[in-house]
């Protein structure tokens, strides 16, 4: 369709074509063939515009009434739905074209609007003018960085650019039922410089989806005109023409909206209809959901078994339902069989045509005005994609059971033809003779109900090899089903146990004969020996009614020292088992405190450990305090519930500092070694030094902690010189000393003093000033920064010869551990804002910039 530009007030403006194209659809009804014969002697309005007066009542009694009252005739006997394939004709070459990403009812989504510009467009001065249908959703303003605009010029490898709008302009419309009008006013630049779309160009228009335009909540066809200039001469936009491979999608709304005029013409919007499940069983309920329907129009859902949108005799209708205000309709039946063949049925693949007698399980929906989901193509893979394809899976039904021991009855429905490879309950394979599924997709057969299968709520599953070979293969389902009371039950008491422990022991529904006993105990696998049976008569006699009473001493082994859920087995002498499920709790050993001196004691405690049994024997713990090749061993017994408690020492030797652990270990009746530990800490010691600067001939305090205690203290160095005053001194009861010493004649600088008490080495550093140099060289920290105030917030200092940190923090001044500023040290400062303060006589700057509040100054 070409487009035309007339000329006015200095301006190009667009118009619409004349004559209007009216569509051609063949292959229509022949009723409808003859309406549009005898439509097409019907007058124009036009026409009758051109009489006035007594001349327009005479042309409209002779010619124009005869004429509506044999088309209103016809129309009377119009069928209501046309059977036959519906053809649209395609718009002509050069007509504007508009296409969304997503054409879902109410999505907002980006659109994508191309057209040739007949006329140059000048940057910010010619406006691009677009209508948009009143039912397509536009917000109320449009920012410009989300329209772009772009054009090229055919064979021309300069004549493209692109850019977004300089402002776009939205009439302010305050009545919903008329249509949106945006004008669109770019901002290409090239070359640096407003660049104008010339004449003949092809121009393209996105709006990105953050434009925030939404598609109508209804599905159809809708007007999107476009034009240069004004908005009085629009051209109609259409879907674009699909690339090769694509498919056609405008012919497809055609077909859907059973050939309407306009079905295909402007923005097109899908009808969508959504299962709540795509795989069910016969006898399941299955919603459907339908999007971009008429609304107040029923909606009507049946099986197109030919996939050709047209509801054809035969063909069952599933259910109908209103379409609410909002488009939307929800639909609800119960799947039976007939109408739906098990699997997906025989569908249209692509490949035995599209006019074959079909028996597919695909769901479609029509609302009152003939509207019916968009389907692009018949190919599989095409129906499959509309998401509208139900599959009938295998269905079994299944009787409560009385179990192990008894039988299941089983019916499968639906089932692919094929051989039964193998039945299982809850995992256990069941025993089945070899079975076959035939065409009817039946099958009656018996379960034996495997002796091993736990109780309760089990998966029965199906195997079956299918005869077909398609997917999947082997072809499986599953049923729950309810084992329930067994022929043999175990009672325990009680249901969480210790290893050694004496448990007591009921049971029922075991063999009733004469001389019957339990002879056999398990547990975990593991095989109890005839003396930790039944107090050691090695077993339990069973009543004549089939119950029994014992106990048994649980062995000390894997099973009964691990923790977890393990399985108590017994079997009579006449072959009937039962069991029981017992829970072992986890086994713990807890150190108090978790660091300690050598020398010092410490507590170890454990719980879930072998149980004291005074009826059997009784398990000897050894608990060693392991520091690497140094440990020592001590012993302990644990109670009936499996309980210690015993205070050790740490050994005089342990390394200091050091990790170590505590091991508790017993043997079990295997002979084999079980090990639980637990970590604990010797701290090392440590000296401060109080001040810890000063010239030569300087007295300071030395102050140790985490010493052993009881020690004396012989020798401490100043470097290499021993410092230590002629009195003695010892570590008190906690490991901590105090001695008072004075600073050597050395050069200045920082040195290392150092002591060693029962060979454990601790030092600090201490830092000799120039002699001469005044009292008051070094201050507290907080009197040295007083003049700060609340700006100060930290003070760090790196003690290099220590190579570790002290940092002071007014908030917390008892954890701080920089007391004194010493002049010449350098310190990190931090403030909360930028200051400036006299300290230590020198006026100091200190900044805080962009969040960076750290000051390094020389003290």
């Amino acid at each position: 369709m070409g487009l035309g530009v007339s000329r006015g007030h200095g301006k190009d403006y667009w118009f619409t074509p004349s004559p209007h194209h009216q569509k051609d659809c063949p292959g229509q009804s022949e009723s409808v063939n003859q309406l549009n014969e005898s439509s097409s002697f019907i007058p124009s309005i036009a026409m009758v515009s051109r009489f006035r007066g007594p001349e327009v009542l005479f042309f409209f009694a002779v010619l124009v009434l005869p004429f509506l009252i044999l088309s209103l005739l016809t129309l009377a006997g119009r069928p209501e739905r046309v059977e036959a394939q519906v053809e649209c004709p395609s718009p002509m070459d050069g007509s504007p074209t508009v296409k969304a990403s997503s054409r879902t009812p109410a999505a907002n989504t980006s659109y994508e609007v191309k057209f040739v510009t007949p006329t140059a467009i000048a940057p910010r001065f010619d406006g691009i003018v677009m209508e948009l249908h009143e039912d397509i959703l536009v917000p109320r303003g449009i920012a410009p960085n989300f329209v772009r605009v772009q054009y090229e010029v055919q064979d021309d490898n300069n004549g493209r650019a692109n850019g977004f709008a300089a402002f776009v302009e939205l009439d302010e419309q305050d009545d919903p039922r008329h249509p949106t009008t945006v004008r669109i006013f770019h901002g290409i630049v090239k070359n640096n410089s407003p660049d104008t779309i010339p004449a003949e160009a092809k121009v393209t228009v996105t709006f990105r989806k953050g434009a925030g335009i939404s598609n109508p909540t209804e599905g159809g066809a809708f007007s999107w005109k476009v034009g240069v200039g004004n908005d009085d001469n629009l051209v109609d936009a259409n879907h674009p023409e699909p690339d090769e491979g694509e498919p056609d999608v405008r012919t497809a709304f055609c077909e859907a909206s059973a050939g309407g005029e306009g079905a295909d013409v402007g923005l097109l919007v899908d009808r969508e209809i959504q299962l709540s499940h795509e795989e069910i069983s016969r006898g399941d309920s299955i919603t459907v959901i339908a999007r971009g329907f008429k609304n107040g129009h029923t909606l009507t859902v049946w099986r197109d078994a030919n996939v050709n949108g047209m509801r054809e005799t035969g063909e069952s209708e599933l259910c109908q339902v209103e379409v609410a205000g909002n488009d939307i309709g929800y639909c609800n039946f119960n799947v039976h069989s007939p109408p739906f063949e098990k699997g997906t049925g025989m569908c249209p693949d692509g490949k035995n045509g599209s006019d074959g007698e079909f028996d597919c399980n695909f769901i479609n929906a029509v609302d009152g005005l003939g509207g019916s989901t968009i389907i692009l193509g018949k190919g599989s893979d095409d129906i499959h994609e509309a998401n509208q394809l139900l599959e009938l899976v295998g269905r079994i039904e299944a009787d409560i059971v009385q179990g192990p021991g008894g039988d299941i009855q089983v019916q499968v429905f639906d089932f692919p033809e094929g051989v039964i490879t193998g039945v299982t309950i809850g995992g256990v394979p069941a025993e089945v003779d070899q079975l076959r599924i035939g065409s009817s997709g039946r099958l009656h057969f018996s379960v034996p109900v495997p002796d091993n299968v736990r109780l309760g709520r089990q998966y029965l599953r199906v195997e079956v090899d299918r005869d077909d070979g398609m997917k999947p293969d082997p072809y499986s389902r599953e049923v729950i089903v309810d084992i329930s009371q067994p022929k043999a039950i175990v009672r325990i008491f009680p249901e969480t146990v210790l290893a050694n422990q004496r448990v007591s022991l009921s049971g029922l529904g075991f063999h009733d004969e004469r001389g019957t006993k339990i002879d056999e105990v398990q547990f975990g696998g593991f095989t109890l020996k005839p003396s930790r049976v039944n107090g050691g008569t090695g077993a339990i006699d069973v009543a004549g009614d089939g119950n029994w009473n014992g106990s048994v001493d649980l062995p000390i082994v894997e099973a009964t020292t691990s923790e977890g859920t393990h399985t108590l087995r017994v079997k009579d002498s006449r072959g009937r088992t039962g069991s029981v499920e017992v829970t072992v709790p986890s086994r713990e050993v807890t150190v108090t405190p978790i660091w300690g001196r050598p020398g010092t004691t410490i507590k170890v405690t454990g719980t879930g450990f072998p149980s004291r049994n005074d009826h059997g024997s009784s398990v000897n713990l050894r608990i060693y305090y392991d520091a690497g090749d140094r440990f020592t061993v001590n012993s302990a017994e644990p109670d009936a519930n499996g309980n210690f408690s015993r205070e050790i020492f740490i050994p005089l030797n342990t390394p200091t500092p050091s990790s170590n652990f505590v091991r508790v270990e017993f043997d079990d009746d295997n002979g084999i070694t079980v090990v639980t530990s637990a970590p604990h800490e010797v701290p090392g010691p440590v000296v401060q030094l109080s001040p810890n600067a000063g010239p030569p001939g300087t007295r300071f305090t030395m102050r140790g902690t985490g010493f052993r205690t009881h020690i004396p203290v012989y020798q401490v160095e100043f470097a290499d010189i021993n410092i230590f005053p002629g009195h003695p001194v010892s570590t008190d009861a906690n490991g901590e000393f105090e001695v008072e010493l004075m600073a050597p004649g050395l050069d200045a600088g920082q040195q290392t003093v150092r002591t060693t008490v029962a060979g454990v080495t601790a030092s600090a550093t201490f830092d000799i000033k120039p002699s001469g140099v005044a009292a008051g060289a070094s201050m507290t920290v907080a009197e040295a920064l007083e003049r700060l105030g609340d700006r100060l917030l930290r003070v760090f200092h790196f003690n290099n010869d220590a190579k570790v940190w002290a940092f002071y923090a007014p908030a917390v001044p008892v954890d701080s551990t920089l007391e004194l500023m010493v002049e010449g040290e350098t310190y990190l400062v931090l403030v909360s804002g930028t200051t400036q303060a006299i300290l230590n006589g020198e006026s100091r700057s200190l900044t805080c910039h962009q969040g960076n509040c750290w000051n390094q100054i020389v003290w």
